[in-house]
């Protein structure tokens, strides 16, 4: 006995001490990272699972109702229960708190609270009223020494039985909290997996994306090129044929140029043959004239003697001899 009130005074202090660290904890620091749920043979468990340790406020409410303030952050959530003490549980974050409400079946309900550390947890372990005891018979006539024997015995089986069970209890208890607790870990696992599912899908579509807008603009740059080189081209082609045109034009001017100088060099040849014949016939008419006129001062006997002399002298008329001193 003395062994058991000092497991108890232990377990006390630690609850003391960790109650005294959730209520230095400050308000609005921690978050509500889980809310679960646990069914057992004689009580419903509730359990309030935080990031740090927090501080909370039950009071109870009309109708069958407990309200717990949690001094954390949450999401808003209902759980419904198929607890004969429990009916759900609704979670309403607030500004500075959160509110979370108990809905019973009954309302004669006892609670037990529990503080825990590794991970920070509010427990709170719900129990149905007992049921009344039935008035006490008269006591029977003092027993024996052996009634007294066998019934220290049955007793001492019962609480060995009570023990037992208390133990199992508690081993189940724990059993079934360690799969809750494992359950919600693998969903959170669970949901980590798919949130980096959907972050790498929509990555790979971004990148898609990114390389599909780089390869049309790409494909866009390189037809722009091919339009400017083909414009390029074009234009040289042009420039090559107006070229070639105006050199064409150039050579035909100067052919017509040089075959205009061909024209008047021979022209102006011509013109010099003319007046080089026309300078040796008036030449030879001078000459005719001054040979007539001599002979005419010498007293020819005829005029066509005289011009038989005179060389050129064919080519004038008869009767055209001309007076001395003509022209």
């Amino acid at each position: 006995m003395p062994r058991r009130m000092s497991r108890s005074r232990r377990i006390a202090a630690a609850s003391v001490a960790v109650l005294a660290l959730a209520l230095a904890a400050p308000a609005g620091a921690a978050r509500v990272t889980d809310v679960r749920v646990g069914l057992h043979k004689s009580f419903t468990r509730v359990v309030f699972e935080t990031d740090t340790p927090a501080k909370y406020e039950i009071t109870r409410g009309a109708q069958g109702e407990i309200e717990v303030r949690l001094g954390a952050s949450a999401t808003s959530r209902r759980i419904s229960t198929r607890s004969q003490i429990l009916r759900e549980v609704r979670v309403a974050p607030g500004r500075d708190q959160t509110v979370v409400r108990l809905r019973l079946r009954g309302q004669d309900v006892k609670i037990n609270e529990l503080i825990l550390l590794d991970p920070p947890r509010i427990v709170l372990d719900l129990r149905g009223a007992a049921p009344k005891r039935a008035a006490r018979p008269t006591p029977p006539p003092a027993p024996t020494a052996r009634a007294a024997r066998e019934k220290a015995a049955q007793e001492a089986a019962a609480r060995a039985a009570r023990k037992k069970a208390a133990q199992e209890a508690a081993a189940r208890a724990a059993k079934e909290e360690a799969a809750q607790r494992a359950a919600a870990q693998a969903a959170k696992e669970k949901a980590a997996k798919e949130a980096a599912a959907r972050a790498a899908q929509e990555k790979a579509a971004r990148e898609a994306a990114a390389q599909a807008a780089k390869e049309k603009a790409a494909q866009e740059a390189a037809a722009r090129a091919a339009k400017a080189k083909a414009a390029q081209e074009a234009a040289a082609r042009a420039a090559k044929e107006k070229a070639a045109q105006e050199a064409a034009e150039r050579a035909a001017q100067e052919r017509a140029t040089l075959a205009a100088a061909q024209a008047a060099e021979e022209r102006a040849a011509a013109e010099a043959a003319a007046v080089r014949a026309r300078e040796q016939a008036a030449a030879a008419e001078r000459a005719a004239a001054e040979k007539l006129g001599e002979i005419a001062e010498a007293g020819a006997t005829t005029a066509t003697d005289a011009l038989e002399t005179v060389p050129g002298a064919e080519a004038l008329a008869p009767g055209a001899v001309p007076q001395p001193g003509a022209t």
